[in-house]
């Protein structure tokens, strides 16, 4: 922190949603484990408790923003997905690109995978796309839900499906 111009560290506002949601079941405890870990290296948080995240008035104020603790579910699999609303330089603009980062590479990346049909092409275009999120860290990663699902030891043919869909085409019942 010296080295980096604060050496008696500083204050920053986090502004935390109240609402609980699938990939943070408590808010206000993740604000606070966050806050006690950065008081170990001098950075003093205040917690904003808010009753939900309300993104276009973040946007608006976005210049004004120290932290915000949200989160993202998206509708399908598809890296794209997951990178683009929240990171893509036109994100800045809808609200969803709270850390307001834009990386025109990033960017080239996204649109050369989803522009591609050749699946080991595209896989290989968002591994550098995230090497770029990995070097810049305009966001920081918490967690990744998992999903689960329970069922008769009877039943044979159920997958899970990485959009979300149950399929029963496939099912069948052993005695």
């Amino acid at each position: 922190m010296a080295k980096a111009g604060y050496r008696h560290g500083f204050d920053i506002d986090l502004i935390v949603p109240l609402t609980p949601k699938a990939y943070n079941p408590s808010p206000r405890k993740a604000a606070e484990l966050i806050q006690a870990d950065l008081a170990q290296i001098g950075i003093r948080v205040n917690i904003i408790v808010q009753e939900d995240i309300n993104r276009k008035v973040l946007r608006d104020g976005i210049s004004e923003l120290g932290m915000v603790l949200t989160g993202w579910i998206a509708d399908n699999g598809d890296p794209d997905n997951f990178l683009r609303p929240l990171l893509s330089c036109n994100a800045k603009f809808t609200g969803w690109n709270l850390s307001n980062w834009c990386n025109r590479y990033f960017d080239r990346y996204l649109d050369s995978a989803i522009a591609t049909d050749d699946r080991e092409k595209r896989r290989e275009l968002y591994l550098q796309a995230q090497a770029i999120l990995n070097d810049r860290m305009p966001v920081i990663p918490l967690a990744h839900g998992v999903h689960y699902q329970a069922r008769n030891a009877s039943l044979q043919g159920i997958s899970l499906s990485p959009f979300g869909d149950k399929s029963f085409a496939n099912v069948s019942r052993s005695r």
